[in-house]
């Protein structure tokens, strides 16, 4: 293996982005996430300005800008928030372009998880909130970054439902429910459904 000095002991500039740091975003809403990129320069004159895209399966959904000091690093962080059909996305960090592109990218693979539909059956309705039997459920389902989609009904309204329309059933505190129902119950759970029981 020959090693040939193309710059000639020269230093080129260059900027490179050299991390990313992928992790949910909550303060922004359910499944969203915020990357944050680090970038070096790698040159004796500082960066002004430098446009930083943020790729979604090859389409820009953000842009930001970076200072970047002579040899110096900087951070910038962006966010975006996915659709819940459920998905693996690839996310790309790309920097304005200069003489070496091959590292003005950095790209990683995240999976995002679709929506849940859950049907909350309340089974003891009550005007007073607190002992409403679903109020904590319905409260805890619609917190920020909760990936479930709930409807509530009470067991009335609830038999009429197609279970097949959920990812999950929960039933609180409800009375046993008529053979007909537990057998679309029943079948609903063998198809690969979830079954939540609480007691009052």
């Amino acid at each position: 293996m020959v090693l040939r000095d193309a710059a000639k002991s020269e230093r080129l500039p260059n900027r490179a982005l050299v991390e990313v740091k992928a992790e949910p975003a909550l303060q922004v809403g359910p499944r969203a996430w915020q990357f944050t990129f680090t970038a070096k320069n790698f040159s004796a004159e500082a960066a002004k300005d430098v446009e930083l895209q943020l790729k979604v399966d090859g389409v820009v959904v953000s842009k930001g800008f970076l200072e970047l000091p002579a040899f110096g690093t900087a951070q910038k962080t962006l966010s975006h928030r996915f659709d819940g059909s459920g998905t693996v996305a690839v996310v790309e960090g790309v920097l304005t372009g200069d003489a070496l592109p091959a590292d003005d990218v950095r790209a990683v693979v995240l999976p995002v998880p679709k929506d849940l539909r859950a049907l909350v059956v309340n089974g003891a309705p009550s005007p007073q909130k607190t002992r409403d039997e679903a109020f904590f459920t319905e409260a805890a389902l619609s917190a920020a970054g909760s990936p479930v989609r709930a409807v509530t009904r009470d067991t009335e309204a609830a038999w009429r439902e197609d279970f097949s329309a959920y990812d999950v059933v929960l039933l609180l505190n409800v009375e046993a429910p008529p053979m007909e129902v537990a057998a679309k119950l029943l079948a609903f759970v063998v198809g690969g459904g979830g079954l939540f029981l609480s007691v009052g």
